[in-house]
C-alpha cells in the first residue's frame, strides 16, 4: 500500500466564533468529584480534584446548579448569576510553584516540565483541523500571554515555533522553523525533532496552539479554565469546557445520522461517543461526524501479518505485534517490543485491511502497564497489630 498523503490545513479556518451554551457536561476522566447534585456554584469553582499529576482539576465555566454527578460526567445548568471566584494573582509566581498554581486553575501539565528548548506547534495537530492557523491570526495576543507564563514554568534558553511551509505567523521571541504541512508532522515528536534535529531529545518539551490558548485565558482572567477552542466543520469554535458534542454540531450545521460516529478530537486520534450529550474536554481539538459509509468500520479480525503497519510507522516499530500481544493480554511483552515509542498517531490503524483496533490496542496497553507502574512505585504498607488490651 502507497503511504496516504494527509495533508494538513494551512491557513487556519477564519476567526474563532463563541458558541454560547446553557448547559454543559464536563468529562471527569478520573478526577474525585468535589460537588453535590443542587449545589448552586459560582463560576470558577472547583467541581472536581484531579489524581494525575499531569492533569489539572476541573471547574465551573459558568455560575449554575449542579444538575447530576456521575463516575463519568458532572452536569452544570447556567442560572445567568454574576458570582465567580475570585481571580488568582500569578504575576509573582514561577518554576514550581507557577505550575502548582496552574494545577489548580485547570491547566493540564504535561509540557510544562524544565527544558532548555520550548518547541510551539503552529502545525495542525490533525487533519481537517483549522485551530493552530485560526489562532495564530487572530489570537496572537492571548498565545503570547500563554507563551509568557510558559516560559516562566520551563525557564527555556530558546523557543521555537514550528510552521508549515510558507506561512508567516510569528510569535513574540521565538525562533522559527518550517516543516511540510503533512500528517503526522504536527504531533509533538515530529515538531520537536524538526525544531531541533533530533529525536526525543530529553532537554525539549512541547506545547500545542491550542495549549498555549488555554494558559493564555488563564492569564488574561486570572479565572480557572474555562473553555477550550475547537473544529468543527469549517469554522473554529470557542467554547465552554463540557460543551456537549451535540450543541457544537448543531453551531456548526453538522447533523449526524443513524450508524454514523461522531469523533471528538481529530479524525485520527479522536475518540468515538457513545452519545451526543457527551462534553467536550480541554484536549478536544475538533469534532467530526464519520458517515457510516465513509469509512469501514473497525472489526476484531486476526492480525494478517501482513507489515502494512510497519511500513507506515514514523516510530519505526511493529503496531501489529504490539496490537497481538494487548490483544492477548501480554502487556509487559509489549513494552519488550518498544511500546513507549509509539507517538500515537493512528496510521497503523488508517492502512490496516483487516480492520483492526490497532491504535486501540496499544493504547490498552499503555495504560494497563502504566496502572501496573503506578501500583509498583505505591509505598508497602503493614497491617498494625490490634491492641490486645493488656498494655
Amino acid at each position: 500500500m502507497r503511504k496516504p498523503n494527509l495533508a494538513l490545513l494551512v491557513n487556519g479556518s477564519g476567526a474563532p466564533r463563541d458558541a454560547v451554551i446553557r448547559e454543559v457536561h464536563l468529562p471527569l476522566f478520573g478526577r474525585l468529584p468535589q460537588a453535590a447534585c443542587g449545589d448552586k456554584v459560582p463560576m470558577g469553582a472547583r467541581i472536581a480534584e484531579s489524581l494525575d499529576a499531569d492533569m489539572g482539576d476541573l471547574h465551573a465555566p459558568f455560575a449554575g446548579e449542579i444538575l447530576s454527578v456521575s463516575s463519568e460526567h458532572v452536569a452544570i445548568l447556567a442560572d445567568g448569576r454574576p458570582d465567580a471566584v475570585d481571580a488568582a494573582d500569578l504575576s509573582g509566581s514561577s518554576g514550581e510553584v507557577l505550575i502548582a498554581q496552574l494545577k489548580g486553575l485547570g491547566v493540564a501539565l504535561a509540557g510544562l516540565r524544565p527544558a532548555k528548548t520550548l518547541v510551539v506547534g503552529g502545525l495542525e495537530q490533525e487533519p481537517g483541523i483549522g485551530v493552530a492557523g485560526s489562532l495564530l491570526a487572530h489570537r496572537r495576543e492571548t498565545l503570547e500571554r500563554g507563551l509568557e507564563l510558559a516560559r516562566r514554568c520551563i525557564a527555556p534558553e530558546k523557543t521555537i515555533l514550528v510552521l508549515p511551509k510558507g506561512a508567516n505567523a510569528v510569535l513574540a521571541g521565538c525562533e522559527t522553523v518550517q516543516d511540510a504541512p503533512v500528517y503526522p508532522n504536527g504531533l509533538a515528536p515530529l515538531a520537536v525533532k524538526a525544531a531541533t534535529g533530533r529525536e526525543n531529545p530529553g532537554d525539549a518539551t512541547h506545547l500545542a496552539a491550542h495549549e498555549l490558548f488555554a494558559l493564555g485565558r488563564v492569564a488574561e482572567t486570572g479565572l480557572p479554565l474555562a473553555e477550550t477552542v475547537c473544529a468543527a466543520g469549517e469554522a473554529v469554535f470557542v467554547v465552554k469546557l463540557g460543551t456537549p458534542a451535540g450543541e457544537l454540531l448543531k453551531a456548526a450545521g453538522l447533523k449526524a445520522e443513524d450508524g454514523d460516529r461522531v469523533v471528538l478530537g481529530g479524525p485520527m486520534r479522536g475518540r468515538a461517543l457513545y452519545s451526543l450529550a457527551q462534553g467536550v474536554a480541554s484536549c478536544d481539538y475538533g469534532i467530526f461526524v464519520i458517515g457510516r459509509k465513509d469509512f469501514p468500520p473497525v472489526s476484531d479480525a486476526p492480525c494478517l501479518n501482513c507489515g502494512e503497519c510497519a511500513m507506515i510507522c514514523p516510530a519505526r516499530i511493529l503496531p501489529g505485534m504490539l496490537s497481538r500481544f494487548a490483544e492477548f493480554k501480554l502487556f509487559e511483552k509489549a513494552g519488550d517490543y518498544h511500546l513507549d515509542a509509539c507517538i500515537d498517531c493512528g496510521l497503523c490503524g488508517l492502512v490496516c485491511p483487516g480492520r483492526r483496533p490497532v491504535l486501540q490496542y496499544i493504547r490498552l496497553a499503555k495504560k494497563e502497564l502504566a496502572d501496573q507502574r503506578c501500583l509498583q512505585s505505591e509505598p508497602q504498607t503493614t497491617e498494625t497489630p490490634s491492641c490486645c488490651g493488656k498494655c
